[in-house]
C-alpha cells in the first residue's frame, strides 16, 4: 500500500498536469518518462525520481510563463467593465496578486497543494476575464 506522502506527490503532479491541460501521455512524452511511470506516480504507487521532479518543475514554470501574457488583456477587461468602481479596484488587486504569484515558482518539491490550488485559481480567473471581454 502506498504511503500517504507518495499519494500526495502524485496528486500534486496530476493537478499540475490538468492545469496545463495535458493528458498523462502528453506529460510522459514531454518529460521523457513512460506513460506507465506517469500513471503509477499519479496513483501514488511510486515516487518520481529527482530527475522527473526537475522536469515537472520545469513544466510548471512553463505554465506560469503563459499566465503573464494574459494579464494585460485581463487588466483591459477590468478597466472596460468595472472602471474606477470598488469592484474594479478589487479585481485590479486580484490581478496584482496573480502577477506577483506568476513571478514565483513551485520549485523541485512541487511545493504544497495550496500553491497548486492558487495557480489553478489564477488561471481560472484569467480565463474568466478573457471570456468577459467585450
Amino acid at each position: 500500500m502506498p504511503a500517504h506522502k507518495d499519494r500526495e506527490v502524485g496528486r500534486r503532479i496530476a493537478v499540475a498536469r490538468r492545469l496545463a491541460r495535458m493528458t498523462q501521455q502528453e506529460l510522459a512524452d514531454s518529460s521523457a518518462v513512460s506513460y506507465g511511470t506517469v500513471r503509477a506516480v499519479e496513483r501514488g504507487a511510486r515516487l518520481p525520481s529527482d530527475e522527473v521532479l526537475e522536469e515537472l518543475a520545469a513544466l510548471e514554470q512553463e505554465l506560469r510563463a503563459h499566465v503573464t501574457p494574459l494579464l494585460p488583456a485581463a487588466e483591459t477587461v477590468v478597466d472596460q467593465l468595472w472602471g474606477a468602481s470598488l469592484e474594479g479596484g478589487e479585481r485590479r488587486d486580484q490581478l496584482k496578486r496573480i502577477r506577483e504569484n506568476a513571478a514565483t515558482g513551485l520549485g523541485l518539491s512541487l511545493a504544497t497543494p495550496l500553491e497548486m490550488q492558487r495557480l489553478g485559481r489564477d488561471c481560472r480567473a484569467l480565463l474568466a476575464y478573457a471570456e468577459s471581454a467585450p
